[in-house]
């Protein structure tokens, strides 16, 4: 099961509206089921709610159980962030 960011949603959520509201384009556009894109336009206004700053990059962890600690949850989440330059491990050099 794949795992979408808020932004992804709502960028996909947008192309939907903008090209006749239909599903199953949409779907076959993004690669997507249609039932989660039904989903998605249905929760549209929570998801701009929650797209503001390192929320719109966030995904569910665990299903949307609460975050265990504010302390741990953000610099993790700056770990996993994608980049811009490489880093140097070894002999190769790895993108987190």
């Amino acid at each position: 099961m794949h795992s979408y960011t808020v932004a992804k949603k709502i960028e996909v959520i947008r192309w939907h509206r903008e090209h006749g509201k239909n599903v199953h384009q949409t779907s076959r556009q993004f690669k997507l089921d249609q039932k989660r894109i039904r989903e998605w336009v249905k929760n549209f206004d929570n998801l701009l709610q929650q797209n503001f700053g390192k929320a719109k990059l966030r995904r569910k962890l665990s299903n949307g159980a609460t975050v265990f600690s504010e302390y741990v949850d953000d610099p993790l989440f700056e770990l996993k962030e994608p980049r811009d330059t490489p880093l140097a491990t070894g002999c190769c050099l790895k993108r987190l």
